[in-house]
C-alpha cells in the first residue's frame, strides 16, 4: 500500500485516480491514507444506472472540506461505456 511505501509529505503530494466516484468505504480509505486530491470519472448517480447499487452513496459530502480537492465528473461519457459493459455482466 502507498501508505506504508510512501511518507505523509509525498501522499499529500499524490492525486488518486479512479474510474468512478468512490463509495464510502472507498471514500474512508482515501481519507484515511494522507492523500488530498482525488479525481474521479463517473459520478455515483450516472454509476447507479448500470450497478446494482442502493442508496445516496455519493463521497462528496465526506469530502466537502478545504484539505481535499476532488476533481469529478470528467470524461463522464468514456467512463459510462467502460461500466455499462462491465456491470451489464451482472444485472442482466
Amino acid at each position: 500500500m502507498a501508505t506504508q511505501k510512501f511518507s505523509e509529505d509525498i501522499l499529500e503530494q499524490c492525486t488518486l485516480y479512479t474510474s468512478c466516484e468512490p463509495c464510502l468505504m472507498c471514500t474512508g480509505a482515501f481519507r484515511w491514507s494522507g492523500i488530498r486530491q482525488l479525481v474521479y470519472a463517473l459520478s455515483y448517480e450516472r454509476l447507479e444506472k448500470y450497478a446494482d447499487a442502493d442508496g445516496p452513496f455519493s463521497c462528496r459530502p465526506f469530502l466537502s472540506s478545504p484539505q481535499f480537492t476532488v476533481i469529478g465528473p470528467i470524461l463522464e461519457d468514456e467512463a459510462v461505456k467502460i461500466h455499462q459493459t462491465y456491470w451489464s455482466r451482472f444485472t442482466s
